[in-house]
């Protein structure tokens, strides 16, 4: 099945969703997992924001060692869906477990640019995770 996840991260509270998944489809398949921080290349506050990175990472990976999972990361610098497809590649990720929030055109452009760069490799698959059940919907749990 699964041998090796990709997450990307942003620091955000809705990332913890996409962990939650990722750590269930790990759990079930023995699969590594990778947390990647993508900050930005120029201008967008330096060694601040990777400092923020880094504190997130190391909380995120202990929670998830705790798990049983085997975890690595990695911080880059530059643009998001770019990254993402390179060390997908670079580290032949079969899973890219990734937050998905419909409601931004933003959002929608990077998954399609990855879902895109990736469409003509078959050992790599997208799982988007939505930010947010849809109206009427509730988010199921992930069992521990």
């Amino acid at each position: 099945m699964f041998k090796k996840l990709l997450i990307p991260l942003d620091g955000t509270s809705e990332s913890v969703l996409v962990l939650e998944v990722a750590r269930a489809v790990a759990q079930a398949t023995g699969a590594t997992l990778t947390l990647l921080y993508v900050v930005p290349a120029e201008g967008g506050g330096g060694e601040n924001v990777e400092r923020l990175a880094q504190f997130d990472l190391d909380r995120t990976v202990d929670e998830l060692r705790a798990c049983g999972l085997t975890v690595d990361t990695l911080i880059q610098a530059g643009d998001s869906a770019e990254e993402i497809v390179e060390l997908a590649r670079a580290q032949a990720a079969d899973l890219i477990v990734m937050r998905f929030d419909g409601r931004t055109g933003v959002a929608r452009a990077v998954l399609g640019r990855i879902a895109e760069s990736l469409r003509r490799e078959r050992e790599r698959s997208v799982l988007p995770v939505p930010s947010e059940p849809a109206a009427g919907e509730t988010r199921p749990s992930v069992p521990e």
